[in-house]
């Protein structure tokens, strides 16, 4: 093969890696793609902490009706009642549930490069990560309680539904240690009221104490991981993006996933431990957020993402927590950000072209030898 021929085999590879470039070289968003340095906290709310203007108003918009004080006040836990259930009125209805070489040589490294480069690509578009948080004390103390007064269900006769009525009890009181969580990712050298993700749960205790009713407060994100392709006006100039832009391929969004996922740790009496049981588990989306203007959502925009908690138990021979805090469990949030563009599908259509450009190209060269 001539230095002619080697020079074409060249120049058609340049073309190939150049068309394909409007992929590999897709313009991130100036606020995605921030992968290094990076570090994911998840911490507790405690009852007692001085709570932000953040989390009390929205706390009061997603749980209107109820105060953070209840949910953080003691709860009676009846384990043996006895006495009848005496009815407190009767008019009440029935209770309800609870909720060539060289040239070929050229052009197959060359694609190969630029396949593996489309590959590497793809995976810019989705990040994952996630944060766990373990604790031994989700009540922040356990109190021994006799002759209580309870609610109880009246037992149903001919004549008669069942109703709502008081009835003695034994058990033990607990007070919450937390009314809720916060996620954060940070970003190194960027300032602690900036950071990459924020999110708020908030916690509100049911009124059977067995439950919590679970809800984000506050969802922010300054920075994705994910690489989001875009829409800027510095990317308008690179012509491959220009006629991506005039179809508006690229809208500055990503979708985002927050799965909330808790399990407790006890033993019950007379059994052996057999593994974690899950307690909560409930995901919040978020679709279409713009990454330019980064807008702070509250519980206006977030409260249909709710989920109940069922209380943390108590393992067997509860004498020993008398007075002190109680309650293993182990909280895990998992975030999935996603580009909602369709860089992606083009990334692959663009790695079939080339595959096949290769191909044609080798072609070329043979006919030109």
């Amino acid at each position: 093969m001539n230095l002619k021929n080697i020079c074409y085999g060249v120049t058609m590879l340049v073309t190939v890696i150049a068309a394909s470039g409007c992929t590999i070289l897709l313009p991130a968003h100036t606020k995605s793609n921030m992968t290094r340095g990076d570090q994911v906290v998840l911490a507790a709310i405690k009852c007692e902490d001085n709570l932000n203007e953040v989390f009390r108003d929205n706390y009061a918009k997603a749980f209107p009706g109820r105060s953070i004080q209840r949910s953080c006040d003691r709860v009676f836990i009846p384990t043996k009642r006895y006495g009848e259930c005496v009815v407190i009125d009767s008019t009440k209805g029935p209770t309800k549930a609870l909720p060539a070489l060289a040239a070929s040589a050229l052009i197959g490294l060359g694609t190969d490069f630029v396949k593996k480069k489309l590959e590497e690509e793809k995976t810019l578009y989705t990040a994952q990560y996630k944060k766990s948080f373990q604790d031994d004390q989700f009540w922040k103390s356990v109190i021994f309680a006799t002759e209580q007064n309870t609610d109880c269900i009246s037992a149903e006769t001919k004549n008669q539904s069942s109703r709502i009525g008081t009835q003695k009890a034994d058990g033990y009181v607990l007070k919450p240690n937390y009314i809720g969580f916060e996620l954060k990712r940070i970003i190194k050298d960027k300032e602690e009221n900036d950071p990459a993700l924020r999110v708020l749960y908030g916690l509100s205790l049911a009124s059977d104490g067995r439950f919590f009713l679970l809800k984000p407060l506050h969802f922010e994100m300054n920075y994705a991981k994910a690489k989001i392709l875009s829409n800027q006006v510095g990317t308008w100039f690179f012509p491959p993006t220009l006629l991506m832009k005039l179809f508006k391929i690229s809208k500055n969004t990503v979708d985002i996933e927050l799965d909330f996922n808790m399990k407790a740790y006890w033993t019950a009496q007379g059994k052996e431990y057999k593994g974690p049981e899950t307690i909560a588990a409930f995901k919040t989306n978020i679709s279409g957020y713009d990454l330019s203007n980064s807008d702070k959502y509250g519980a206006d925009k977030l409260s249909n993402d709710g989920g109940w908690l069922l209380v943390p138990p108590i393992s067997d021979a509860i004498e020993k927590y008398d007075g002190k805090p109680a309650g293993n469990f182990d909280l895990k949030i998992i975030v999935t950000e996603r580009d909602t563009s369709e860089a992606t599908k083009i990334i692959e259509t663009t790695e079939d072209w080339v595959s096949k450009g290769g191909k044609k190209l080798q072609e070329m060269v043979d006919k030109k030898d």
